[in-house]
């Protein structure tokens, strides 16, 4: 990696050097936070300078976890908060809800348990919405295990906040959802080859770039709603 990282710098691969620090960095929060503080931070700022939006939410959302493992709770929220910008910006639609999750661990540790709720609640709305014809199975894989990690997360809150009903709640929701995916199996999304389908696509992609900035609960269910219907227009007969 080290080779790699010189390598990218004199070929002035500033892309390829910030993908690289960031395994870096990756590798380093095993042993040595500081080190990989270092490294992400390095990235962080090519990516700012050079106007590399995917990459620099990546490389802030790395960091985030770093700060949040070494108990930095200020800056994890700085670097998380820049990282779902950054996504939100780009609609990045398959990486949000996992890093929503962080930021709902974060406020647990806070002890700000409603703000921790109202986030898990966002994460899996939009993890939901994303899983309508998702474009492969391995993006559906994806959203299915960061889906169990905030379902895991949200029912612990809800056990620590008494909510009796919320908890039962977020397990028949998990139970429900591994039900369907067994039903229902991969569905990528159809050729638009009649005018009736080509809408529908361009509905479903149109709703989840909403999605992704939806925050109130009420606007989110409405979006699922409309997704749900659109998904239907899709389903082969």
């Amino acid at each position: 990696l080290d080779v790699a990282v010189k390598e990218a710098r004199a070929q002035g691969a500033r892309a390829a050097e910030a993908q690289l620090l960031i395994v870096l960095g990756k590798q380093a929060a095993v042993r040595d936070r500081a080190q990989a503080i270092k490294y992400l931070r390095t990235a962080v700022d090519l990516c700012k300078e050079n106007g590399f939006r995917h990459v620099y939410a990546w490389s802030a959302i790395e960091l985030a976890n770093v700060y949040r493992d070494q108990g930095d709770l200020n800056d994890a929220e700085i670097y998380g908060k820049l990282a779902i910008e950054a996504m939100q910006e780009v609609e990045d639609k398959y990486h949000l809800p996992s890093h929503l999750a962080l930021l709902a661990d974060l406020e647990v540790q806070r002890g700000n348990l409603v703000g921790a709720d109202h986030l898990y609640s966002q994460a899996e709305d939009v993890a939901e919405g994303m899983l309508i014809a998702a474009p492969s199975r391995e993006v559906e894989a994806s959203l299915i295990a960061a889906m169990s990690e905030v379902y895991l997360g949200h029912f612990e809150l809800a056990f620590r906040l008494h909510n009796t009903r919320e908890a039962f709640q977020i397990l028949e929701t998990a139970r429900g959802r591994s039900i369907a995916d067994s039903l229902e199996g991969h569905h990528e999304l159809p050729i638009a080859n009649d005018p009736m389908t080509a809408t529908a696509v361009k509905e479903v992609n149109r709703l989840q770039s909403v999605l992704l900035h939806a925050t109130t609960r009420e606007e989110r269910t409405s979006l699922l709603d409309r997704l749900f219907e659109a998904e239907q227009r899709l389903t082969p007969t």
